[in-house]
């Protein structure tokens, strides 16, 4: 029997739970392929199952251990016989066990073709696995917010995974974009298309900026609630964390504000999409570390400061 390593934990809590084990390599039913993962990358809803606080644990508290991770990029290496559509050797990007079976910190995964995309030969791993989550969660954020030229979109935490990539989308579609962010951060965001940076250290955005258009709010909570004091009253703000998107939307029918809150969606047109734009420079993924299996512990602990620049992402190949 083959072996793989893999992240596992056997009980909700800090990063110290984290452990890598070997377990066999998982084999494909006929409708799946195996993948040998070359990157996985890291995302909040990572330390927030491991910590047991997000609705997906509530899946899993029966059913641990559990790995962790939904996104990979990485080569199929065995295609299940009713597979039609990729082949032995193919690099593909995608989702695995997405909010169900978290799967990815692994050498090995097994997914449906419908979960992802061929990767494109100019696309390197280590972008190329931090867009079916960050990069479809920000298109999609602003997607549903409508955002069109000449409007006024702010978007908090913008030097984040999620975030970087929605200043790029909407400065591209010709929207005048405000960020929070630390002013470390402040020259890279005007890089990437932002117009004006508010370091939240130093400043109340509620205080320097008018009604906007748009707000993707990426961080929640009080940060959320205070935003509607900028969101015009035609306005429209995406709530994405879901731990405090009750409390958010409910603040906001009190004040007669539109707020919606989301969850991501498998895409694959839009995936590519992404990719396609990735590929060809235009679209920057940052990515501020890469580690291995076996610094988990230390990538789930910098992951959940919420003070990292871009993408944190394994490199496992």
């Amino acid at each position: 029997m083959k072996l793989m390593k893999t992240v596992t934990f056997s009980q909700f809590g800090s990063a110290e739970v984290l452990s890598l084990v070997e377990q066999p390599i998982p084999q494909p039913n006929e409708k799946q392929v195996l993948i040998k993962v070359h990157t996985a990358a890291l995302n909040p809803i990572d330390y927030k199952i491991r910590e047991g606080s997000s609705f997906v644990a509530k899946k899993l508290k029966d059913h641990l251990p559990s790995s962790l991770g939904f996104e990979f990029a990485g080569e199929i290496v065995t295609v299940g016989e009713n597979v039609k559509t990729l082949k032995t050797g193919d690099e593909v990007l995608g989702l695995a066990g997405f909010l169900k079976k978290p799967c990815c910190y692994a050498e090995y995964v097994c997914a449906m073709p419908e979960t992802m995309i061929l990767k494109p030969k100019k696309l390197s791993f280590a972008e190329a696995t931090c867009l079916p989550i960050a990069g479809l969660t920000a298109l999609q954020a602003l997607q549903l917010a409508k955002v069109k030229s000449g409007q006024t979109v702010l978007i908090h935490a913008g030097a984040g995974g999620v975030g970087h990539i929605a200043i790029q989308l909407a400065s591209s579609s010709g929207a005048t974009v405000f960020t929070t962010a630390s002013e470390h951060n402040h020259d890279f965001l005007y890089a990437l298309g932002a117009d004006q940076c508010i370091d939240y250290h130093q400043k109340n955005f509620v205080n320097v900026l008018d009604r906007v258009d748009v707000i993707i709010d990426l961080v929640g909570g009080e940060v959320g609630i205070q935003s509607l004091e900028v969101l015009s009253l035609s306005g429209c703000m995406i709530t994405v964390p879901t731990i405090t998107a009750e409390q958010v939307i409910a603040a906001a029918k009190q004040k007669h504000l539109n707020v919606i809150g989301m969850i991501e969606k498998p895409n694959m047109k839009e995936l590519t999409y992404l990719a396609d734009l990735a590929s060809n420079g235009k679209l920057k993924v940052e990515i501020s570390h890469l580690f291995k299996l076996s610094e988990a512990k230390s990538a789930h602990e910098i992951l959940e400061s919420g003070h990292t620049r871009g993408k944190l992402v394994f490199k496992i190949i």
